[in-house]
């Protein structure tokens, strides 16, 4: 090592023999910085410590080892990249040498024998996958690849080329394994006359795989990086560096010239960004792959050079060039190793670039004794199906299960039991009025909901009935004590015609007081009247009368016009007797009798009873609410009692409404009484009282439940939801949302909803024009929801729910979720999904001429002509083109920049470009500098 350059850290003098070739490797925890390794002219091969030459210490101290057995100079040398303590070495007379730095005492011969295809041998390179394979080319033209297991040549390459026939095989300088296939190398060919680089694959050796030709003359060395496969640099005797692309064969580019001949290139084995090339002009170049380039001229390098005797010099001094080198993709450790990006419709795209380590792998477990195969590198690109949110997915399943098997009331009973243990009490309300709508008896179940169960009532009918009935074996026996036989027989005729005087009289009182009056029968459809019966049948056969008391009433005599009685009562009879019941019936009124009213009409039924109806109300239905409450259900105005009760008694009107309301008026009746709560929701809310503003809203949502109107519970729902997800963003907007689905799906299966808007086509119609709005938006969030866990299908079928020109008029979102859904899972040909309508629009984009005359265009550039001539004057060139009078060229989308070169034109008008950055346009002319650079200003 000879003189010391400008920021060398450390040199050695030494005066013995010339370095022909170095190599430094060998790093170990004894040695860290590695041993340097060097080649002599003489033949000696040197071993040296960089650590003792870094600390300056005596050359003595610095040497490790010198050894003599290389008879002649040596050519090359290489350690082993797997097993680091072996080194070759390779030089004139044939010689190859493997030395043990362990013992570098005595090397070792490859073979048993030296093969009779080389001479002297020009290059060493061990293979990177394979510990035992060696390679050595020479100046006979061929290549000999080693077996160090078995001790043997394996294979021997040669390629004549084209120039065979006039010259013969030429010498081959420099060899170079591949960095990952075990099987592949390349050879370089010194011939001045054919300078090639062939890539040889073991497995075919009967011919190169490829030739890579490019320098004028003969290759004086190869270096594949080992970070990247792709990239290999040769050095020639034309003064230049090139950069390869192996595996295509394309030439990348010119990476570094100098004014003499390049003799080594290597890529930086830590950072392969950087790569240095030594030649005879005594530089050694340093490039970078990433923004350099030599941007000096032919003119500054010649300056540079120095004066020199060399004949070398006049051979190339005129001819430098400034090198240009681009990558047309990045190095592979600029990529990256390994990648991930998401995709539309839960799609996770995963790539794996690590195709070294692979390789590695791969020939680290090869079993001993094998011969190296081709290695195929992995490098995969997995498409997988990713599921971020599981519980809405396994939600959202469940729900379509029980859709598909009808098993709607099980899932509700899921859902109740959920809500019951999460404390949700509106949510609890929901789907207990929801389970109600399945069921057969809905109104019968719906009033056990609300706690009007008609089994407890009769019980509690029976338990009050069963006390008063308890007083009468006390009356009979307190009578019976003491009486004689005669009048024990007398007693039950005497005791019974008693009874029946009270009992007449008990029920003349009842009937004053309209107890036992209407006797209301199990009403099973809300169509039946309440006095049907009396109205369409007979009177009934009077009551069987036990034989014991016959005898009593037949011998009771019975006076119709009793001396002791009213007139009126005696008219009463009167007309009873002659059948004017209307006239009976008007006596009683005007005398304030309405039972005994009320029952005359009865046997006369039609006009007269509901008029003695009309009348009955008027005056005693003031005197108690019950009677306010049957005027209403017997006249079939059950809005008044929807209307008037109090809101604090509302679960008792649709307790009447679930008993006497007919079908048709049931719905309008319960939404109705709805309204009430939903106003008076707004009141509480506008006085913030929180705890009634909650339970007049769950009230409200349990009558438009049973009104079937879907517009006013889903607007509930989704304030709910909105609330909801205000109040707790950490619980995420997904649950929420799947909850307010869910509660929404199973409604709308309950009442066989019908969304009449899907059959509207009108393109006119706005998005606050459809009742159901929200609740599309919601559908339309819910459907990208499941896109994006992979649910595509399902997503497409709530994308469906939505009518044609709601989609037309939300053009934000929806048509777009549409659109991604549709191309994502809709089968080409398949009816259930009809082709979408693309969601964006293609806009002209006019240039700025468009719209001036032919002329105006003309004149202008006439005028930018004369402007640029007297500014420049003689600088600018004498060759111009004419301006034709008319313009047949227009441009649509503007080009700002040429194609080559790095010509760039500077005027603010679109124009196009040949490849020899020459403008193309017709309606005016450009003026270039020097550097291709327009100057048109206009």
């Amino acid at each position: 090592m000879q003189g010391k350059s400008n920021g060398s850290k450390a040199s050695l003098s030494r005066r013995l023999s010339r370095f022909n070739t170095l190599a430094w490797g060998h790093m170990t925890a004894e040695k860290p910085s590695g041993i340097i390794v060097g080649g002599m002219e003489s033949g000696e091969l040197e071993l040296w410590d960089p650590s003792a030459i870094l600390n300056n210490q005596s050359a003595d101290a610095c040497l490790i080892s010198r050894s003599s057995t290389h008879t002649g100079t040596i050519r090359g040398l290489d350690f082993n990249p797997i097993q680091t303590n072996l080194l070759a070495s390779v030089g004139s007379n044939n010689e190859v040498y493997i030395w043990d730095l362990s013992t570098p005492n005595k090397p070792h011969n490859p073979g048993a024998a030296r093969s009779n295809k080389l001479d002297d041998i020009t290059s060493v390179g061990w293979n990177n996958q394979v510990a035992h394979i060696l390679a050595t080319s020479s100046t006979t033209g061929y290549t000999v690849v080693w077996d160090l297991r078995s001790r043997k040549e394996v294979m021997s390459l040669s390629y004549t080329g084209q120039h065979a026939g006039n010259v013969g095989r030429r010498g081959t300088s420099a060899v170079a394994w591949h960095p990952d296939a075990a099987t592949q190398l390349v050879a370089a060919s010194e011939d001045d006359n054919n300078p090639i680089i062939t890539l040889w694959d073991l497995r075919h050796a009967h011919s190169p795989e490829k030739t890579l030709s490019g320098h004028q003359k003969g290759i004086t060395g190869v270096s594949w990086c080992q970070q990247d496969a792709d990239l290999l640099m040769s050095c020639s005797k034309d003064c230049r560096t090139l950069c390869w692309n192996p595996r295509s064969g394309e030439l990348l580019g010119e990476l570094s010239q100098s004014s003499n001949w390049t003799f080594q290139a290597e890529w930086c084995p830590r950072n392969p960004d950087l790569l240095a090339s030594a030649s005879f002009d005594g530089k050694i170049t340093v490039c970078s792959l990433q923004g350099s380039s030599n941007n000096e001229s032919a003119a500054e390098v010649s300056k540079q050079q120095p004066i020199s005797n060399d004949p070398f010099d006049t051979v190339t001094a005129g001819n430098v060039q400034t090198p240009s080198f681009a990558l047309t993709q990045p190095p592979k450790w600029l990529r990256k190793p390994v990648g991930a990006s998401f995709g539309f419709g839960g799609k996770l795209v995963v790539f794996n670039n690590k195709a070294g380590q692979a390789s590695q792998q791969a020939m680290a477990n090869l079993p001993a004794g094998s011969a190296p195969t081709h290695q195929v590198i992995p490098r995969t690109l997995a498409i997988q199906s990713i599921v971020t949110d599981p519980e809405i997915v396994q939600r959202s399943n469940a729900l379509e299960e029980a859709l598909n098997h009808q098993t709607v009331t099980q899932l509700i009973d899921e859902r109740h039991s959920h809500s019951v243990e999460k404390q949700e009490v509106d949510d609890k309300e929901a789907w207990e009025v929801l389970r109600t709508l399945f069921a057969e008896d809905a109104r019968e179940q719906l009033m056990k909901h609300l706690g009007f169960d008609k089994s407890q009532a009769a019980a509690a009918l029976a338990a009050v009935t069963a006390n008063k009935t308890l007083e009468t074996p006390e009356t009979v026996e307190s009578v019976s004590e003491g009486a004689s036989p005669k009048e024990v027989e007398e007693t039950p005729a005497i005791t019974q015609d008693k009874a029946t005087e009270e009992s007449q009289q008990t029920n003349e009182e009842k009937t004053d007081k309209l107890s036992g009056l209407f006797q209301i029968s199990d009403v099973t459809t809300p169509e039946e009247e309440f006095f049907a019966k009396a109205e369409q049948t007979p009177l009934q056969a009077p009551v069987a009368i036990p034989s014991a008391i016959i005898p009593a009433i037949q011998r009771e005599a019975l006076k119709l016009y009793p001396a002791d009685v009213s007139e009126t009562d005696t008219l009463i009879t009167r007309s009873i007797v002659l059948g004017d019941f209307e006239s009976a019936v008007q006596l009683c009124l005007d005398s304030d009798r309405l039972s005994d009213a009320l029952l005359l009409a009865i046997c006369s039924g039609g006009d007269l009873l509901a008029h003695t109806q009309k009348v009955y109300f008027e005056r005693q239905a003031k005197k108690t609410s019950y009677l306010r409450l049957l005027e209403s259900i017997m006249s079939e105005d059950l809005s008044s009692v929807v209307e008037t009760v109090t809101l604090d008694e509302w679960t008792s009107v649709v307790a009447v409404l679930c008993t006497f309301a007919q079908t048709e008026q049931f719905g309008v009746l319960c939404e109705t009484l709805g309204d009430r709560l939903q106003q008076a929701w707004d009141r509480e809310t506008a006085e913030e009282n929180s705890e009634k503003k909650q339970a007049y809203r769950r009230h409200a949502t349990l009558c438009y439940l049973a009104s079937g109107n879907l517009q006013k519970v889903a607007a509930i729902w989704i304030t709910e939801q909105e609330e909801e997800n205000s109040k707790s963003v950490e619980t995420g907007l997904s649950s929420s949302l799947q909850k307010l689905i869910e509660k929404v799906t199973v409604f709308r299966q309950a009442i066989a909803y019908e969304d009449k808007a899907l059959e509207q086509t009108s393109e006119e119609t706005s998005s606050n024009d459809y009742p159901l709005a929200r609740l599309y938006n919601k559908y339309c969030e819910y459907a990208e929801l499941l896109a994006t866990q992979g649910k595509l299908s399902t997503a497409q079928k709530y994308i469906d729910l939505t009518p044609t020109g709601y989609q037309k008029s939300l053009s934000d979102r929806l048509p777009v979720i549409r659109d991604r859904v549709y191309r994502a899972y809709a089968e080409k040909g398949s009816a259930a999904y009809t082709q979408t309508v693309f969601p964006f629009t293609s806009q002209h984009l006019a240039s700025g001429n468009e719209g001036q005359s032919a002329d105006t265009l003309a004149a202008q550039g006439h005028e930018q002509q004369a402007q640029l001539m007297s500014s420049f004057g003689t600088h600018v060139p004498s060759a111009t083109a004419a301006v034709p009078a008319t313009m047949t060229t227009q441009y649509t989308t503007p080009s700002y920049a040429p194609s080559a070169g790095n010509s760039q034109c500077l005027c603010t008008h679109q124009h196009l470009y040949s490849g020899n950055s020459q403008c193309l346009c017709t309606s005016c002319w450009h003026l270039w500098t020097g550097n291709s650079q327009c100057l048109y200003t206009y």
